[in-house]
């Protein structure tokens, strides 16, 4: 490479850190501007959004400044649901121990008062804890509180997202039947509700169930309307991870070129959005193609 070259792409790099730096900074003034402390935390959380499930660094600066400025007007509903909010997403970059720390945390700020859309909000994050460190019992029973306050406050909203959600948990301790049953009914409520986000989770649910109980079409199925809905509105996550279910789909259908194109493309998505999560299990699933390959 001609030095030149070398000098053309340093200073490019140069060029693109402060762009970011200069954005930041500008980012600051604006906050420092604004007067209200509502406004300030909101400005907070609209900032630390943008950067949800793709800079965890970023989300985190913006989200623990709206939290240090809640805890000088002592509302602790607000604070219960930020630490709620930075739970799932480092609970989706895998590190659980700063997981665990932020529903302790936002426990600490609950109380009688605590309205119920924050102390749900919370609770939620518990259980999706416990789902993810593979405490499924402790999950099941968090949602079926869930459940019976989504129904005596009407919430069906709420009421999708924990049946759904104790789905997952009877997924993961391979009772498919009540999984099924849970997930269908809260692909029914969405449904109803016109919820476009979770009835893509409930499809991509109902895929891997139906892959478990070894319909596969059926699976391949729920996972290309899936595939359409995620792809429609952005939704990097979702996209990446129904490429990657869909790969076995392909593969156990004999229609192996798809199965490696669609696994690839997975693969490279969770690397370009840093989705470490789903790029551990494209590349699980690339080991597993391999290995069988090799044994033909």
């Amino acid at each position: 490479m001609s030095r030149l070259l070398i000098t053309i792409l340093f200073n490019s790099f140069v060029f693109f850190f402060l762009s970011q730096d200069n954005h930041k900074d500008s980012l600051l003034i604006d906050f420092h501007n604004i007067k209200d402390t509502s406004d300030k935390i909101s400005f907070c959380i609209d900032q630390g959004d943008a950067h949800s499930y793709s800079n965890l660094d970023e989300f985190c600066f913006w989200y623990k400044k709206a939290i240090e400025l809640a805890k000088k007007t002592k509302d602790k509903s607000i604070i219960a649901m930020l630490y709620s909010y930075m739970s799932y997403e480092t609970s989706a970059n895998g590190d659980m121990i700063t997981t665990a720390e932020h529903i302790h945390n936002g426990k600490k700020y609950l109380n009688d008062s605590t309205p119920d859309k924050y102390s749900m909000r919370l609770y939620n994050a518990e259980a999706d804890y416990f789902n993810r460190v593979e405490k499924f019992d402790k999950a099941i029973k968090i949602y079926k509180k869930l459940i019976a306050k989504s129904i005596e406050i009407n919430d069906t909203l709420f009421l999708s997202t924990s049946l759904h959600n104790i789905g997952i948990s009877y997924y993961k301790k391979e009772d498919y039947k009540s999984a099924d049953s849970l997930i269908k009914e809260a692909y029914r409520l969405n449904s109803i509700l016109n919820y476009g986000p979770f009835i893509n989770n409930n499809l991509s649910m109902l895929a891997n169930i139906s892959s478990k109980n070894k319909k596969y079409k059926k699976a391949l199925e729920y996972n290309l309307i899936a595939k359409n809905r995620f792809d429609s509105i952005n939704d990097l996550s979702g996209m990446t991870i129904v490429r990657i279910n869909m790969a076995g789909s392909y593969w156990v259908l004999n229609k192996k070129e798809l199965a490696y194109k669609s696994v690839n493309d997975g693969l490279k998505m969770a690397k370009d959005n840093k989705l470490k999560r789903w790029e551990w299990n494209a590349n699980k699933v690339l080991s597993d193609f391999y290995i069988e390959d090799k044994k033909i």
